[in-house]
């Protein structure tokens, strides 16, 4: 009798809560029990610094297998995502890094048990991807400040506070230096601003409201950001004397493929992760590239969405009493006709 049980891949990083000292945690084991429940045959794999994601990827094609579940982080899932797409297998996640901004975006329960069981039996949905060079990343990808806060965040303060290790690392960045940098996107004139860093990203949610009439997922469309952190004396003097459209929060630009230049060096990153530095940074849409399993639609119960309120929180309340943000307003590229 021929054995008909389909196969998952499980794919997690160790140091994301999925193991400890080499034995399956409660996650493991919740994971494996839903997968056994509905006749599915999982294929375990552990993420390393040796072990390449090509290897991985072969594993799977010669295993059949249908779905691969990714257990981790903004990063582990960043690191799958491209080569995913490029082989029209589907993804599912289970939030198990610090930040986990994507599966906040695409409302994903944060409890293993019922992000394992959205993925296995839930819709699926085809995002966008950001090509950034020869990396592809999922949701952002920025020079300057933001970069520097990824590249600062001491390891041992995000293992034991979480997301709250990125608001100590970004205090200690409030005096970076500012620079001019050179935006062109889709081809459009350049805009040239000054600030402390650029922001180019897929954010959804995060970007709708009153920053964009019109932000999705799979929209096909890029979300551009200037930050500007001036001193807060500056911005109260900023404040007294301009209009307070002028100095609420963002406008942001959308484009399909943005250059950003730099007059110096700066700090890059992609979905998170310090890469190193650079002068420039370019990012292309990849219009629903990836297929993401147990997505909820909009009007559904945000499940664990802390991380997508934090963020929100951060670029809407506080931020601007901060005195960070200067907005990009399209009417200043020039006079209307």
């Amino acid at each position: 009798m021929s054995d008909s049980r389909r196969t998952v891949a499980v794919v997690y990083n160790s140091t994301a809560g999925m193991s400890r000292d080499g034995r399956p945690n409660r996650a493991r084991d919740d994971i494996e029990r839903i997968l056994h429940d509905t006749n599915l045959t999982p294929l375990w794999m552990e993420v390393s610094e040796s072990r390449s994601i090509d290897s991985c990827v072969r594993e799977m094609t010669g295993s059949g297998v249908e779905l691969v579940l990714v257990c981790g982080g903004d990063g582990t899932v960043s690191r799958f995502a491209g080569v995913l797409a490029s082989c029209d297998i589907p993804m599912g996640i289970v939030p198990m890094g610090t930040g986990n901004m994507l599966a906040a975006l695409l409302r994903l329960p944060f409890e293993a048990s019922a992000a394992a069981s959205g993925a296995i039996s839930g819709p699926a949905l085809s995002i966008d991807l950001i090509r950034c060079g020869e990396q592809v990343a999922t949701f952002v990808t920025s020079i300057g400040i933001g970069a520097a806060i990824m590249r600062n965040v001491d390891r041992r303060r995000k293992a034991r506070f979480g997301a709250y290790a990125y608001l100590v690392a970004f205090a200690r960045q409030l005096t970076y230096r500012r620079d001019w940098f050179r935006i062109e996107i889709d081809g459009s004139p350049p805009v040239i601003r000054r600030g402390s860093g650029v922001l180019v990203g897929n954010l959804g949610a995060l970007a709708s409201g009153n920053r964009l009439a019109h932000s999705a997922l799979d929209d096909g469309l890029l979300e551009v950001v200037v930050f500007d952190i001036v001193p807060r004396m500056a911005w109260l003097k900023r404040r007294s004397i301009e209009n307070s459209n002028v100095t609420r929060t963002c406008e942001w630009h959308q484009g399909r493929a943005v250059i950003v230049t730099a007059s110096r060096l700066h700090p890059i990153e992609t979905d998170g992760d310090w890469i190193g530095e650079a002068q420039s940074i370019q990012a292309q849409v990849l219009p629903r590239h990836l297929s993401i399993r147990g997505a909820l639609p909009p009007d559904a119960a945000r499940h664990g969405s802390w991380p997508l309120r934090l963020a929100r929180r951060c670029l809407s309340a506080w931020v601007p009493h901060l005195g960070m943000v200067r907005q990009i307003r399209k009417s200043r590229q020039g006079p209307s006709q």
